[in-house]
Parts: structure tokens; sequence; C-alpha cells
């Protein structure tokens, strides 16, 4: 109890003092709303006009931390990521696995993947022994996560859905070269259409090989 009042105290100084300075380097250019907000915060000084101008304090750098959370959120938007890759719905809830180099980077990070990357539950280790083969995986900086294939889709009807995706691909792609095949629409059709059925053909080509490599995966 006395260590959450602790925390939030904490958390409401470091929003104090932001906001204070904030209001500060802002009142030059928005001077009456600025002055209006300051003048109901316990700031202890008479009028934000003649309070003192933000210092610079290099013990307020911090550098570590900065760079620990930087890896934190790389981690969160690759596992969103691989999600929104698959077409995962953000309500399935998934196990991630992070193997990592340096365990206590994400240490007291489970809420935030689980908030914002949809984790079930959270695992960190340094040890991928254990991880299931089926598990798909995301490299971040000094960490590798896992996630069970089984956690992230109903197999059957995701191999379903892509079986239905490779048949119309092809049916794409077979459209496509039918009309490049043809002479008459090659000499015929304007230039630039030519290249837009090219250009689709290629597309569509590289989204058949990546629906390959999924079902692969799943079968």
């Amino acid at each position: 109890m006395y260590e959450k009042d602790g925390a939030d105290k904490a958390a409401q100084s470091v929003l104090s003092y932001v906001l204070i300075g904030s209001l500060k380097l802002l009142h030059p250019f928005m001077p009456f709303i600025t002055e209006e907000i300051f003048s109901g915060l316990p700031t202890g000084e008479e009028s934000i006009m003649i309070s003192k101008w933000p210092e610079f304090d290099p013990s307020l750098c911090y550098d570590e931390e900065e760079k620990r959370m930087h890896i934190i959120m790389d981690a969160i938007r690759s596992v969103r990521n691989i999600r929104a890759q698959m077409n995962v719905v953000p309500s399935r809830k998934a196990k991630l696995i992070i193997v990592a180099q340096d365990a206590s980077i994400f240490e007291g990070t489970a809420s935030f993947f689980e908030k914002l990357a949809s984790a079930s539950e959270t695992v960190v280790t340094d040890c991928a022994d254990t991880v299931d083969d089926n598990a798909v995986n995301v490299v971040v900086e000094g960490a590798t996560i896992y996630i069970p294939l089984d956690e992230l889709v109903d197999r059957a009807k995701e191999i379903e859905r892509l079986e239905k995706e490779l048949k119309t691909l092809e049916g794409e792609i077979k459209r496509v070269e039918g009309k490049l095949g043809n002479a008459g629409f090659v000499a015929k059709a304007p230039a630039h259409v030519v290249e837009e059925e090219k250009a689709k053909g290629e597309k569509y080509a590289k989204m058949l090989s990546e629906v390959k490599a999924s079902l692969e995966k799943l079968k």
C-alpha cells in the first residue's frame, strides 16, 4: 500500500514538474491561458510572468532508461505488426515468450504488453529451448519474441481462409497473364494500361508467394 502511495506521489511530482515547465515555455506564445492554468497550480510562485525560466538539468537525463523504453516500444510495435499481418483481431489474446539477452530490460513490462499488444501472459527468459516449433517470432534489439501459433489463430479456419485467397490470387494472375499474352491487347491498349497490368501481376505474384508461405507454416 505504502509503495503504491509512494509511486503515485512520484508520478504526480513528475507530471507537475513537466506541466509547470511546459506552461513556462509556452507562456510567450500563449500568455493568457498559461497564466490562468499556472495560477491554479501549487507552484508557490506569484505569477508565471515573473517566474524563473526553466533551465537544463543534466541530472534529469535518463539515457539508459530511454534506450530501454525504446526497446520495449519496438517490441510492442513488432508484436502488433505480426498480429496485423496475420489478421488477428485485437480481442484475441496470446501468450508472449520473450527470449532476451538481458532479461532485466523487460522486467515489470507485462502490463504494457497485455494492454498494448493483446498478450494473455508474458514470459521473459534467456533460453528458447522450451518454445514451441510452431510459434511465430519477431526479432527486436536484444530479444526474440515468440507467439504460439495456435493461440493466434484457429488453424483450421485460417487454412480455409488462406486456401480461398490462394485460389482468388491464382485466378487474378491467370487473368493478367491472359491479357498480357494477348497480342491485340498489348498493341492497342495505352502504354500506361499495359504497365498497370504488369504491376498488378507482380503484386499478385508476391501476395501468392506470401500466402503459400503462410500455408506451409500452418500445415
